[in-house]
């Protein structure tokens, strides 16, 4: 029977709650192998990390408000310390495969790799330092404790109609976001927040409706996602080869800007394509 907001539950607040416990679970299984700054679990840890702390916020009128707020800051915290380390890996990713399209000479690849080995030893010191801090222990600390000690527990009334109102609620402003079309890049940064968000929020609510209509809004989410990463990783290394370009010569930046800038065009074309 329909609750207060007029719809019918079928078990979402259990599966928010599994959700959170999954990531709970993958933040403690991959972080003591991301502070060793591992691209593979610093970017689960981080992805996990972010995770949980955007369905907290969606969904914290489902949870007892106590350890709340203390505790999705300290995500936030996380999440920012493991940036740079998983930035950088990207950065070199994309412009080593794009430098390898270009044909670029092998003295100008060599300089390159030389530029962002430095960049990432660089953010991996960086982490190396956070590490060593009190800061980085108070945190993980925290985290920890909430996590094992299973505080984070659904408050007394909450319902599933509930989950299902907030997941309607975030859908309509993702929707609101496509029509309004960006046209800056921290308009389009914007939009792939609030579309990662949306997916985020209805994950619990695919687990427990696969077959109605949920599954094929995801896998837009997924794609728009995507889509939208990849825009936003090109115009992350336009920035860097502007800084770079000293080091680099100003041919090997004038190539890879140009190659960047057709698939950052691309990106926003195929985004374009997409039904909202």
């Amino acid at each position: 029977m329909p609750g207060r907001y007029g719809l019918q539950g079928s078990g979402e607040r259990q599966a928010v709650l599994a959700v959170v416990r999954q990531q709970q679970a993958e933040i403690a299984r991959f972080l003591p192998e991301a502070v060793l700054a591992r691209p593979e679990a610093v970017h689960r840890a981080r992805v996990a990390t972010r995770r949980l702390r955007s369905l907290l916020k969606t969904y914290a009128e489902l949870f007892d408000p106590g350890p709340l707020p203390a505790y999705r800051q300290n995500l936030g915290r996380l999440a920012r310390w493991l940036e740079g380390v998983r930035e950088t890996d990207v950065l070199s990713t994309l412009l080593l495969t794009v430098a390898g399209e270009a044909s670029l000479p092998q003295r100008a690849q060599q300089r390159l790799r030389g530029a962002l080995r430095a960049t990432q030893s660089g953010a991996r010191a960086a982490l190396r330092a956070r590490l060593q801090g009190p800061s980085w222990c108070s945190v993980v600390r925290a985290l920890a404790r909430v996590a094992d000690a299973s505080l984070l527990v659904l408050r007394q009334g909450a319902c599933d109609e509930l989950v299902l109102h907030q997941a309607g609620r975030t859908l309509i402003k993702c929707r609101k976001g496509l029509e309004r079309r960006p046209r800056s890049v921290p308009e389009w940064h914007a939009l792939r927040l609030r579309i990662k968000r949306c997916r985020y929020a209805l994950e619990p609510v695919y687990c427990v409706r696969k077959g109605q209509g949920v599954r094929e809004v995801m896998a837009c989410l997924a794609l728009m996602q995507t889509l939208l990463g990849d825009h936003r990783d090109a115009v992350l290394a336009l920035r860097w080869l502007q800084q770079q370009a000293p080091a680099l010569g100003q041919a090997t930046v004038r190539v890879l800007t140009e190659r960047l800038h057709a698939r950052e065009a691309q990106a926003r074309t195929a985004l374009g394509l997409v039904p909202a």
